[in-house]
C-alpha cells in the first residue's frame, strides 16, 4: 500500500486494482491523507487543492460506505480549512 502514500490519489495504481482492493486502497489513502494534510505546508496544499478536491468529490459520488464517507468528509474539511476556502 505504499502507492497510497501521497497527497494526490495515484490513479494509475488505483485503476489496476480489483473492486475490493480499490476500496482498501482508497481507505488507506484517505487515512494517510488526513495526517499528511495537517503536516503539509499551506502553499503545497493550495497548489494541489483543485485536483485533490476533484478526486475527493469523485470518490464521494461513487457511493462509498459509511467509514469511507466519514474520512472523505473529514479530509474535505481539513483541506478547506488549510487551503483556499472556495474552489
Amino acid at each position: 500500500m505504499e502507492l497510497a502514500h501521497s497527497l494526490l490519489l495515484n490513479e494509475e495504481a488505483y485503476n489496476q486494482l480489483g473492486e475490493v482492493q480499490k476500496a482498501e486502497f482508497i481507505f488507506e489513502w484517505l487515512r494517510y491523507l488526513e495526517k499528511l494534510l495537517l503536516a503539509t505546508s499551506r502553499n503545497d496544499v493550495r497548489e494541489k487543492q483543485k485536483t485533490l478536491v476533484e478526486q475527493l468529490l469523485s470518490l464521494l459520488n461513487s457511493s462509498p460506505g459509511p467509514p469511507t464517507r466519514k474520512l472523505l468528509a473529514k479530509n474535505l474539511a481539513i483541506l478547506y480549512s488549510i487551503g483556499d476556502t472556495f474552489s
